[in-house]
């Protein structure tokens, strides 16, 4: 090209100085005499230089005085993960776990040693796990063997049990069955399946392969648990006959309701709750199995597809719909859940007759329509969890604006806790009146509920120090004066008043009404009759703390929620040994009778009817008592004296005036 001789003359040239001369004469007051410092780094840290987190996303980090200055980035090292990629020893996978039947194992090496004499009599090479041939199946596997001396090569064997089944294709491995009865009794998915597989060195077979299988023992859980209520309401009736009643007479039961999210929260329009559980138990025996359970779910994956293409949820209304209920219905309708089980129990010639709720359901409505409909041949009768009223007291107790003078303290902190302890005292004081009137009168309902009459005035002079009434009318107070309810109160300790003196309170007449209405809240004559059978929701309360183990509520699970309720009431009806056993005969992966795995099963069955036994039993409650009334004592010991070097906010009042900031003058304490 012309003119490139010239052109060349003036690019740069190695070694050049001409640009620096004179540059040291130069008087820039801003010019930098300090070198840089240019350094490389991978991508990683380069960009956590470079970019910050505390400014939100792309904003610069904060300006530094450093004269480093960073060079375009080497590519990141290779994770640990990615190191693993890459063998260190050949054929890795024989250094891995496989789970397999010793049977089947044992009859595919010894045919396969003598298929190999046969093959080549004179080899002497050993036989292998042919690693590039096995087929997995879900958590089970398909082997065949190779000699490392004349290739020779074994059939194709199953190594697992297979499930009979009428479908064409490959019959499943009873494992891949097995592993979904018990994964139903806990918290544990799919996912995590595989994880846990991964970390024992165990390949873990595909998701989607588990969650088929899930979805199909689902569907025969479900099943399997419904046959299991009904049997135990024939044995229900059979009770009804063995007392001298007819088969189909009306049970007492109780019923209470789940929900996966409280009504009230998120940020939606609509109930937050997308998932409800409704349980019913019988009152009858001492058991109490669960006798129904009704499930109510608004959740659908494959209609939130839909929706996001159409704009249009089409749930409950298509094929494959795990929904049961549209998103815009009211999932908090108690009452009709109720309605649907005890419909469902009338079908089968099995009658409600008292329901017990807790005070805020309306799921006992639903025996008067029913019974308004011919439906139930009697009106059944209502009546209250008393461990729910006695909370339900504990708060009206703490909502009362009791006088000053009334709770013993120098200070509104020390006054406002007393009356925190004294709501806690109070109720429990008047549940464990009506409990030990009803023990005395062997259960006698209109002798308690004449003599319970009486005992309201007693507790009410017994907390301020009289115990002459305890004597005659209260069942829980000696009425002595080294031996009363205050003495041996769990939460209103010696420690508590100052000088270890006696609990007693001051009541004006203002006070004297208050209290008398907080006391009658258990003890009046209607509360009486609404609990007078002293029956409680506690097996629904129990069944639904089961549920949290395997469905929690932090997890949404859409197909397979059902499924695990059900098997879930079956582990609480049976036990967990006796329903994982006959679960799996249901789902055709028999346990092995007379087998390690048997003898285990016996043992949980064992450990697990012991701890209900104890956890039953008087000693148990003696020490749960205990241990309730050595925690308030040791708290109240440790809390004497006020702690002298712990101030709230006291940080913040060095940057605010207490006047600049009234909540720190009303929220400080010592």
């Amino acid at each position: 090209m012309k003119g490139g001789r010239k052109r060349r003359k003036s690019h740069f040239k190695k070694g050049n100085r001409t640009g620096l001369i004179g540059l040291e004469s130069r008087r820039w007051s801003t010019f930098d005499t300090q070198m840089k410092e240019y350094k490389r780094v991978d991508e990683d840290k380069y960009e956590m230089a470079v970019s910050s987190g505390n400014y939100g996303p792309g904003a610069a980090p904060q300006q530094s005085t450093s004269n480093i200055s960073l060079l375009r980035p080497t590519p990141r090292p290779p994770t640990l993960i990615e190191q693993y990629q890459h063998p260190d020893t050949p054929d890795p996978d024989r250094h891995t776990y496989r789970i397999v039947n010793p049977q089947k194992t044992a009859e595919m090496f010894n045919k396969a040693m003598k298929d190999h004499k046969t093959h080549d009599f004179s080899c002497t090479g050993d036989l292998i796990w042919d690693h590039m041939g096995e087929v997995q199946w879900g958590l089970a596997w398909k082997v065949k063997l190779t000699c490392i001396q004349c290739h020779f090569t074994s059939e194709l064997c199953k190594l697992y049990d297979e499930v009979e089944t009428d479908k064409p294709g490959p019959n499943p491995a009873t494992i891949n069955y097995g592993v979904h009865v018990g994964l139903s009794h806990t918290s544990i998915g799919s996912t995590e399946t595989c994880n846990l597989l991964l970390s024992m060195n165990i390949p873990s077979p595909a998701v989607s392969g588990l969650q088929k299988n899930a979805n199909i023992v689902g569907q025969k859980l479900i099943q399997h648990n419904e046959k299991s209520m009904t049997d135990i309401r024939d044995t229900l009736q059979e009770v009804n006959m063995l007392r001298g009643l007819p088969a189909s007479a009306p049970v007492p039961v109780q019923t209470d309701s789940r929900y996966n999210n409280p009504a009230g929260s998120g940020n939606t329009p609509q109930q937050a709750a997308t998932q409800c559980t409704t349980v019913t138990c019988e009152n009858s025996t001492k058991k109490h199995k669960i006798i129904g359970l009704h499930c109510v779910n608004k959740l659908c994956q494959s209609g939130s597809l839909i929706a996001s293409r159409t704009g249009k949820l089409p749930c409950p209304d298509h094929p494959g719909c795990t929904a049961t209920l549209s998103s815009d219905a009211v999932i908090g309708n108690e009452k009709q859940w109720a309605k649907q089980t005890y419909s469902q129990l009338a079908e089968h010639g099995f009658y409600v007759g008292e329901i017990t709720t807790d005070p805020d359901s309306s799921s006992y409505r639903a025996g008067a329509e029913l019974f308004s409909e011919n439906i139930l041949p009697q009106m059944p009768t209502h009546y209250l969890d008393t461990r729910h009223v006695q909370n339900g007291q504990r708060r009206h107790i703490l909502k009362q604006n009791f006088s000053a003078s009334m709770f013993p303290g120098t200070t509104a902190i020390e006054r406002s806790k007393m009356q925190k302890r004294f709501a806690s005292d109070l109720s429990s004081r008047c549940d464990s009146e009506h409990k030990a009137a009803f023990l005395h009168f062997n259960g006698d309902t209109d002798k308690t509920l004449s003599k319970l009459t009486y005992t309201s005035e007693a507790v009410l002079q017994c907390y301020k120090g009289d115990h002459s009434l305890c004597k005659k009318h209260s069942f829980v107070c000696r009425g002595k004066e080294k031996n009363n309810w205050l003495i041996k109160s769990v939460y209103l300790t010696a420690k508590l008043c100052k000088n270890d003196s006696q609990f007693k309170i001051t009541c004006d007449p203002s006070d004297n009404e208050k209290l008398i209405e907080c006391i009658n809240y258990r003890l009046g004559i209607k509360m009486l009759r609404k609990t007078k059978h002293l029956s409680n929701t506690q097996k629904c309360e129990a069944t639904n703390k089961a549920f949290s183990n395997s469905v929690p509520k932090n997890k949404s699970l859409s197909r397979n929620f059902e499924p695990r309720i059900q098997s879930t009431v079956n582990g609480v009806n049976l036990g967990i040994a006796e329903s994982t056993t006959s679960q799996c005969e249901a789902v055709g992966c028999p346990i092995t009778k007379g087998s390690k795995v048997a003898r285990g099963l016996a043992r949980r069955q064992a450990a697990y009817m012991r701890s209900r036994a104890h956890h039953a039993s008087a000693k148990a409650k003696r020490n749960r008592i205990t241990r309730t009334k050595r925690r308030y004592l040791n708290y109240d010991k440790l809390h004497a004296e006020p702690v002298q070097y712990y101030k709230k906010n006291m940080v913040v009042k060095r940057l605010f005036n207490s006047s600049d900031c009234p909540a720190l003058a009303d929220h400080t304490y010592a």
